[in-house]
């Protein structure tokens, strides 16, 4: 939760070392999340805090991870907020909603697919970025449209996700 900001940071500095920087702590970020969660479930080591903490986590490195996206191939903020907001519903109907967790199984797909998708174009999206802001490749205009669609495909799918999951919330 921490390190994310700063590696958002680092992009904005602009420095061939800074950015550098910035790839090195979203790696490392990244790396201890999935350090974690194995953890957590080898050792059997679950909580309610944890879960919340692991969530929050997450959505900062993925936040940044957007916003660093957003600048270095010049995605429109609202694309980077929009699948942000996704998540901010999510969690506030959560909050709202006391029997939430004896919802998990029902709605595994959707939650799990999200964040599948969310991956596969954050990803690639990051390299091109950082590519990008460290002067080794050049974004023609296509392929920039070409991720921008990208990204609106996933924002309409990641609504309709949100809205399964709240609809099988409810039932």
């Amino acid at each position: 939760m921490v390190l994310s900001p700063m590696a958002l940071g680092l992009v904005l500095v602009g420095t061939q070392g800074a950015i550098w920087g910035s790839i090195g702590i979203l790696v490392l970020t990244f790396l201890t999340d999935l350090l974690d969660g194995f953890l957590a479930r080898r050792w059997e080591v679950t909580s309610e805090l944890g879960y919340l903490l692991d969530g929050v986590g997450d959505r900062a490195s993925y936040l940044a991870a957007l916003f660093i996206c957003a600048y270095g191939v010049d995605l429109s903020l609202l694309v980077a907020y929009l699948v942000f907001f996704r998540d901010i519903a999510l969690y506030a109907y959560r909050a709202f909603d006391d029997e939430w967790s004896n919802h998990i199984d029902k709605t595994r797909f959707w939650t799990k697919s999200y964040a599948f998708f969310l991956k596969a174009i954050l990803i690639p999206s990051l390299v091109l970025a950082y590519m990008k802001l460290l002067g080794f490749l050049t974004l023609s205009p296509a392929l920039q449209l070409f991720l921008s669609a990208i990204y609106w495909v996933f924002i309409l799918y990641s609504y309709l996700s949100l809205w399964m999951v709240i609809r099988l919330y409810r039932s």
